[in-house]
């Protein structure tokens, strides 16, 4: 290869992940967001997270320990559903990113299988089982 094309690839970021792959990515980001809105929707009866709170705590007490513990599931649930949605949205704002697809910790790209099923992935398997203190073992 020549200076000219060798200097191209000095000065081409790398992407680990083709147009088609990012595509089918934003895609699929875009179907679990519209779900999980949906879902968000049907459970809080289209009220704001605070509004669904205080609907929770103003319930008739009746069997007051139960009713306690159906709260916080109901409260932990939509807590959940919201980060998903946030971290949904941070994905598809980041997907025409060249560094979309690399691991944040190792910079080596993420697994194609992983980023299908968590597109929103961050990083790589064994990056993210040390954050999480695990650590991989590998079959040769």
């Amino acid at each position: 290869m020549g200076q000219q094309g060798e200097n191209h690839l000095m000065t081409t970021a790398p992407t680990p992940l083709s147009t088609e792959q990012r595509t089918w990515l934003a895609a699929q980001l875009r179907a679990q967001l519209q779900a999980l809105d949906r879902q968000v929707h049907e459970h809080q009866a289209g009220q704001t997270r605070v509004e669904y709170a205080a609907e929770l705590l103003n319930q008739e007490e009746g069997a007051r320990p139960q009713h306690d513990a159906d709260r916080e599931i109901a409260l932990e649930r939509a807590d959940r559903e919201q980060m998903t949605l946030g971290v949904i949205s941070q994905a598809l704002a980041r997907i025409d990113d060249p560094a979309f697809g690399l691991c944040e910790d190792c910079e080596e790209p993420i697994a194609w299988g992983r980023l299908q099923l968590e597109p929103w992935a961050l990083r790589c398997v064994a990056c993210e089982s040390a954050r999480e203190g695990r650590t991989v073992h590998h079959k040769l």
